[in-house]
């Protein structure tokens, strides 16, 4: 099991075409802070009804990843707009590994994120099978999270395209991946 905290140091919806829900409109006309304030309230009070959308579209897009839990909070300390804390576990690592690996991996970080064990080039399919081939699935989990950690970059920077694309402004300050134990 792994966990994902993301830092939001800037979120504006302003632009983004929202559903008609009752009460939506009086919210957009809120300042930004109250805006925000009021959506973390609304995620964490719903998750029984956020969690398996969510789940839906990660399955669309990384596939075997279970999303267990999540947390989002307002930070009193002014570091950032809002953090967001996801859990993810009971992961088919070798689907993983298939669907996760190649939108992030980058050939120049292999050996950063396999080690000194990795003797290879550094060509995806490559590392995808020594990966593959990791006795455990605690080593699978490992390269992973690894992955992920090395590649924290460039995953919040499509993060923050894709939300551009919905007319939406997110900057992520800071995206950090951590091992849990189950």
């Amino acid at each position: 099991m792994f966990r994902l905290v993301a830092d939001i140091t800037e979120l504006n919806i302003d632009q983004v075409k929202l559903p008609k829900i009752p009460g939506l409109g009086m919210l957009m006309k809120l300042p930004n802070k109250q805006k925000i304030s009021m959506i973390v309230s609304v995620l964490n009070a719903q998750k029984g009804q956020f969690l398996p959308k969510w789940q839906e579209a990660v399955n669309q897009k990384w596939g075997q990843l279970q999303l267990l839990d999540y947390q989002v909070e307002q930070p009193g300390d002014g570091s950032c707009l809002a953090r967001i804390r996801i859990d993810v576990g009971n992961a088919d690592y070798d689907k993983a590994i298939d669907s996760v690996i190649p939108h992030v991996f980058q050939e120049k970080d292999a050996h950063t994120v396999l080690g000194g064990d990795y003797a290879g080039s550094g060509n995806l399919q490559e590392v995808m099978q020594f990966m593959h081939n990791a006795p455990t699935a605690a080593k699978k989990e490992f390269y992973i999270v690894k992955t992920l950690s090395v590649e924290k970059e460039t995953i919040a920077r499509n993060f923050e395209n894709s939300a551009a694309s919905q007319g939406a402004v997110l900057r992520i300050g800071s995206l950090r991946f951590f091992l849990k134990q189950s």
